[in-house]
């Protein structure tokens, strides 16, 4: 749990406390919760197995944390998970049984001198240090999106991470905004290239009015054209902002998903079965 109290600068004391519902940690749980479709069950389970690299995006509130630690509870218990997070949230200390190796790394705040402070991206340095299988960032906010992209661009597949954006589309805006802050001051040019080589595929999660939260959008990222990173939505908003098919994914991914065991028939089913 997370809790955030303030005072003297507002008009009364105000606490907020963030609570994680640890029961909902397994993907199949999210077609009862009306979360995703059973033809979207088999292919976020097959996107895991084929080890892509996914960001899972969505505004404050919308399940993100919740979401990805039921894709991390579908890879298998051999691998070993490197996560690294602002705060410790998914919580795979939890499901030791489904993940026996697994290192979780927590950044640190300055002490009151102002020292002491290690950040997301230098744990997430450290943590490629480590042998991950997988890497897994909480939420990428600043430099550590370089560290993660370039992972993803040398190998280490089938990482995670969450991202704040209003929808699978405006990841991309975002991540150029964080390269343009690192050291090395991406240009939006160079900072689509990197992610179009690293990146996927990008699912959305957004809390509806109902509070019911549901997956969105699927896209898949296919490459880069200077100020542009070109992508196809698989899945896109109903009308009920649920997802549904729109179009198909390229032949090489395909490959990759028949390959961990799924069935190309699914993407033919609609997504209100």
């Amino acid at each position: 749990d997370r809790l955030n109290a303030i005072a003297w600068v507002s008009g009364r004391p105000s606490i907020s406390i963030h609570r994680h519902d640890f029961e909902i940690h397994r993907l199949k749980q999210l077609i009862d919760l009306g979360t995703i479709s059973e033809p979207v069950f088999h292919l976020l389970k097959a996107m895991v197995l084929a080890r892509f690299n996914i960001i899972i995006a969505g505004g404050t509130g919308a399940g993100k944390t919740t979401f990805m630690r039921c894709l991390i509870n579908e890879i298998p218990s051999s691998e070993r998970l490197i996560t690294v997070e602002d705060s410790l949230e998914v919580g795979l200390d939890r499901f030791a049984d489904l993940h026996p190796d697994h290192v979780d790394l927590e950044a640190r705040p300055a002490n009151v001198e102002g020292v002491g402070a290690l950040g997301m991206n230098e744990l997430a340095i450290n943590a490629l240090r480590m042998n991950p299988d997988r890497l897994i960032v909480g939420e990428v906010r600043g430099d550590e999106a370089l560290t993660l992209l370039l992972a993803c661009t040398q190998g280490n597949d089938g990482a995670m991470c969450t991202v704040h954006a209003d929808s699978s589309e405006g990841v991309f805006g975002r991540l150029q905004m964080y390269l343009a802050m690192t050291r090395e001051r991406f240009e939006p040019s160079g900072a689509n290239l990197l992610v179009s080589q690293g990146i996927d595929a990008v699912i959305h999660v957004a809390r509806l009015e109902d509070h019911c939260r549901v997956v969105t959008s699927i896209r898949e990222v296919t490459g880069a054209d200077k100020d542009l990173v070109i992508s196809n939505e698989i899945y896109g908003p109903d009308s009920t902002g649920r997802a549904e098919p729109r179009y198909g994914f390229s032949a090489a991914r395909i490959e990759r998903l028949e390959a961990a065991g799924f069935d190309r028939r699914w993407l033919a089913e609609p997504a209100s079965r």
